[in-house]
């Protein structure tokens, strides 16, 4: 048997609970603390109960007790396994190493919404396995691969196809950086290396044709055309695709 590691692990999600599962069942001698977080926080505290593993909400009072409790280099990792925390220097002190699962092929799209900013883009969408930094998704590149997409896909779909490889990569790639030396490589720089906000989004999706009338123009050319055999087309690479609006009045 290797030897046993101490693992501070934040997770979130049912791919942390993918990844916790990976964990549990190869690396069982292992010492965890486990920091559960929302989404299906209840989901992975009461799986972590089945198999008797103390946890702890995300809270103030929990990060004050892992302060308080473990000593700076106390754990050999703290994994960030899904979760949206952003962690403290005091926090990265108390493990030797770090990593953070980024669903994105950094340097491209660091912070929130991803698979997002990839397709409204055109960069490239994967998954990143990284040292976490004090700046968000800036620490250096320990394992990223790329995960094709094609035009069109929807944000939908291409999130479903990195949430699957996202969990799959660490679980093929944990037993080689857990027991074996590895070095990162720091991350290329990018002309516009921009970190998103969920603010970003909610500001891209909306099209106000008070500030872009050329967003109604298009809207009125494809339910102009929107009928029969005379569908409005898009030509794109080569390619030809049928176009169809449709607008649903949204209550106040």
């Amino acid at each position: 048997m290797s030897e046993r590691k101490k693992v501070l692990v934040f997770t979130a999600k049912w791919i942390g609970l993918k990844c916790i599962e990976h964990l549990l069942t190869r690396f069982p001698q292992d010492q965890y603390v486990f920091v559960v977080m929302e989404p299906d926080a209840d989901l992975i505290t009461r799986y972590l109960g089945e198999h008797g593993q103390p946890c702890f909400p995300l809270s103030q009072a929990t990060l004050d007790s892992l302060h308080q409790q473990y000593a700076d280099g106390h754990f050999d990792f703290l994994l960030n396994l899904w979760g949206g925390h952003i962690f403290k220097t005091t926090t990265l002190a108390k493990a030797q190493h770090s990593l953070n699962i980024h669903p994105a092929y950094l340097p491209y799209c660091r912070g929130r919404d991803p698979i997002v900013w990839a397709i409204r883009y055109g960069w490239p969408a994967g998954v990143t396995l990284h040292q976490i930094a004090a700046g968000v998704d800036e620490g250096p590149i320990i394992h990223r691969e790329e995960v094709p997409y094609t035009f069109p896909i929807t944000g939908a779909a291409l999130y479903e196809q990195v949430a699957a490889r996202a969990w799959q990569v660490f679980c093929e790639q944990w037993p080689r950086l857990r027991s074996t030396a590895w070095s990162a490589i720091d991350q290329p720089v990018l002309p516009d290396n921009r970190t998103f906000r969920r603010e970003d989004l909610l500001r891209d999706r909306v099209l106000d044709t008070q500030t872009q009338p050329e967003a109604l123009d298009l809207v009125r050319r494809l339910l102009a055309h929107d009928f029969g055999d005379y569908a409005a087309i898009l030509q794109h690479e080569g390619k030809r695709y049928s176009l169809h609006c449709s607008l649903q009045e949204l209550p106040e």
